[in-house]
């Protein structure tokens, strides 16, 4: 629990100004809205927060045991639970931002162990980051999104 701001809600560490429980989901507040209004929303421009301190920013996607992409299995046919740390960088010529995955964890059963539980971080994705650093004793295993998917989201 962090400090209350302005807005009378946590700031949880994020940029300091009251922004909310969750920055995409709200609360937000509109003048004259009232209980049971339906807001209409135009996105007119969309930047990532960078961090102050490191000049970067970083997003993150769960392939959860009750999402889609663990249904759907990955390119293995193996069901697993995966979080991915993307770090959010801007292409050549700064009008577009791309997210290339830097790190993995992963949950559930590997060899060796008698039950499941937190098992990452395991791999750094790519070599071409390099923004985080590989802290599983030398573990490093195949990232389950192709280096080839990579190169075309890379592009795009």
């Amino acid at each position: 629990r962090g400090n209350e701001g302005d807005m009378g809600v946590a700031w949880r560490g994020r940029s300091g100004h009251g922004d909310g429980v969750h920055v995409l989901t709200g609360p937000v507040w509109v003048c004259g809205a009232e209980p049971g209004d339906v807001l209409q929303v135009d996105i007119l421009d969309l930047k990532p927060r960078i961090n102050p301190s490191t000049g970067k920013a970083y997003g993150s996607n769960a392939a959860a045991s009750w999402g889609y992409q663990f249904v759907a299995g990955f390119l293995d046919g193996i069901k697993r639970e995966v979080i991915t740390i993307y770090e959010l960088m801007l292409q050549p010529g700064g009008d577009a931002y791309v997210a290339v995955p830097d790190y993995q964890f992963r949950y559930g059963q590997w060899p060796g162990s008698p039950n499941q539980g937190y098992r990452g971080p395991v791999t750094n994705c790519t070599i071409t980051t390099g923004s985080m650093q590989n802290i599983a004793n030398g573990l490093v295993e195949t990232f389950d999104n192709t280096a080839e998917t990579f190169r075309k989201n890379l592009t795009v």
